[in-house]
């Protein structure tokens, strides 16, 4: 779905930039294509890839109804239809970027009051699906639980966090300030490029997308990674005419400042320096571990330095050989990331989940533990886990988590024997004949 929406992105930019040709919607698509957060998310077919297309068709159905009749039915039918996904992935979210969109296109001015009769009806014709799909909830579960996923899914996170994951806005502004690389230099003057065009669509449409998403997720207080996606889509609307300019030296060169600008490439030119120096420190032995690190690293060293050299060339074609190289080496250092187990370090994917949660649930039926409780030692939270348990398994870092049942006795999973301080642990029943061996197993710790 991930590569849809940067599809849809282009289109978007290229609804949004007629004039220009289709220049800034291909460098848009660009910056998606080498984000790391968004590569990386993509990769987990988690519904936010789903979450962001839907998004990005909303904006496209309103900006293509314009004109005729049967492009206000098709454009309309359209955003209905994206509201409708979003309302079925992720209800909450659904208002705020229908109400931001439909009023950013009525800024347009550019619609009559019978073009917008005919965009809400097809627009409401759209959103018939997801609206039925509540309303049949509603109406088989009951108002109290058909609601709770706009409450604990919406309201709830804006004042708690929800299974530990909290933090106020400084989560995904970091998200924003880890993953936006090699582009996030660019990103504040885009910013400042929208603001001197804020009475064209553009300008208009990038700042209030930009406002939106930022809205939407920084005052929430409960905070996962994938939140800050909905960040994304705006940076690289902002960012596409200012590629743009630094290739042909024309539009965004003549903001103030632009001088900070013209000096982006020499800042890639260092940081490529940099980071082919890491990677020859961890290619030649010094530290192993860094070996795999280093060799992902190296296309996007190379791409930075020559990329870097190449846009401060006096040569419109060299300065876009320089961006093509850059891409490039950012988009293979992504391949080699991902043909790897590093890109998966935030979900502390340390093992496999299924064969342990198999191996676990045996163990649990041969010692009769239906009822206890389950604690993973010094570990990171595993939802999975907990799903393949059909069990919450707690988390436990040392002897004082432990409560012991009646006879003082706790069940751990670890992979070593665990030994917290006045607890004696021994190994639960191995696998079944037949069944994989897997590096979780359950231990049965007895009070001393």
């Amino acid at each position: 779905m991930c590569q849809i929406w940067r599809k849809l992105l282009a289109l978007v930019q290229r609804r949004l930039l007629p004039q220009q040709g289709p220049a800034p919607a291909l460098a848009s698509a660009l910056v998606a294509l080498t984000l790391l957060p968004l590569a990386r998310h993509g990769r987990l077919v988690m519904l936010d890839g789903t979450l962001l297309s839907s998004m990005v068709l909303l904006w496209w159905g309103l900006l293509l109804a314009q004109g005729s009749m049967s492009k206000l039915l098709r454009g309309g039918l359209l955003a209905g239809l994206a509201t409708s996904a979003l309302l079925l992935l992720k209800a909450p979210v659904a208002l705020p970027v229908l109400a931001t969109a439909l009023l950013l296109r009525w800024l347009d001015r550019d619609l009559g009051g019978r073009d917008w009769r005919w965009l809400l009806v097809a627009l409401a014709l759209g959103l018939l699906p997801g609206l039925a799909w509540h309303g049949w909830h509603g109406w088989l579960r009951g108002p109290e639980q058909a609601l709770e996923m706009w409450t604990s899914q919406g309201v709830a996170r804006l004042g708690q966090g929800i299974e530990g994951h909290s933090g106020g806005p400084w989560p995904p502004l970091l998200e924003v300030l880890k993953g936006g690389w090699p582009w996030l230099p660019l990103w504040p003057f885009g910013i400042a490029l929208a603001w001197r065009e804020r009475r064209s669509r553009w300008g208009r449409w990038v700042l209030g997308l930009t406002a939106m998403a930022s809205l939407l997720v920084l005052p929430l207080q409960t905070q996962l990674p994938w939140y800050s996606l909905l960040l994304w889509p705006p940076f690289c609307l902002a960012l596409g005419p200012v590629l743009v300019g630094l290739v042909r030296r024309d539009g965004a060169l003549a903001l103030p400042g632009a001088a900070g600008l013209r000096a982006v490439p020499r800042l890639w030119c260092g940081l490529g320096v940099l980071v082919l120096a890491a990677a020859a420190v961890g290619g030649v032995g010094l530290w192993p571990a860094l070996r795999p690190a280093a060799l992902v690293a190296l296309p996007a060293g190379l791409g930075l330095l020559l990329g870097g050299t190449w846009l401060a060339s006096g040569r419109c074609k060299q300065r876009l050989g320089g961006l093509i190289t850059l891409a490039l080496g950012f988009w293979l250092s992504l391949a080699l990331l991902f043909s790897g187990p590093l890109w998966l370090w935030e979900l502390n994917e340390l093992w496999p989940v299924k064969p342990a949660a198999l191996q676990v649930q045996t163990q649990v039926q041969a010692q009769a533990l239906a009822g206890a409780d389950l604690h993973l030692w010094r570990q990171g939270e595993r939802p999975s886990l907990n799903w393949y348990l059909a069990r919450r398994v707690q988390l436990a870092d040392g002897p004082g988590d432990l409560q012991g049942d009646g006879q003082g006795v706790s069940w751990l999973l670890s992979e070593p024997r665990p030994e917290p301080a006045g607890w004696d642990c021994q190994p639960g029943p191995g696998p079944q004949a037949g069944q994989p061996m897997a590096t979780l197993r359950l231990w049965r710790c007895q009070r001393r």
